[in-house]
Order: C-alpha cells, then structure tokens, then sequence
C-alpha cells in the first residue's frame, strides 16, 4: 500500500523538514503551502503541490477532496 501524507506549511521551517524526510523514505506527497514559487523550487514536480492558505474555509475543503481523492 502506497503512504500518502498531507503536509502543510511545506515551503519553510517545520513543514518543509517533515516533507524531506519523508520524501527521502519513499512516501507520496501532498504539499500545501502559501507561497507556490517555494514549493517548486523545494520540491519540483515529484510531488502534487497545491497553493493555498488554510484560513480560506473553501479552500481547505478543496484540499481535502483532493487529499481523499
């Protein structure tokens, strides 16, 4: 079974650590984060990467369809 994890904050500080370690062990990424030019630079294309403050109720519904998808 494929390991999936949901990590926001991902472009800096805590998030941004937890999403490379787990990359590095093999697991499937989803990284939200603020500031999409970050996340590309960070991550390039190997994982799925939404832009997205969590503060917008709308938003953060989406991201959880996405994560359940």
């Amino acid at each position: 079974m494929e390991k999936v994890a949901l990590i926001t904050g991902a472009a800096g500080g805590l998030g941004r650590s937890v999403a490379k370690r787990l990359a590095e062990t093999g697991w499937q990424l989803i990284l939200v984060s603020r500031y999409r030019d970050r996340l590309a630079h960070v991550y390039g294309g190997d994982h799925l990467q939404v832009t997205a403050g969590l503060l917008d109720r709308c938003r953060a519904r989406q991201i959880i369809e996405i994560a359940s998808a």
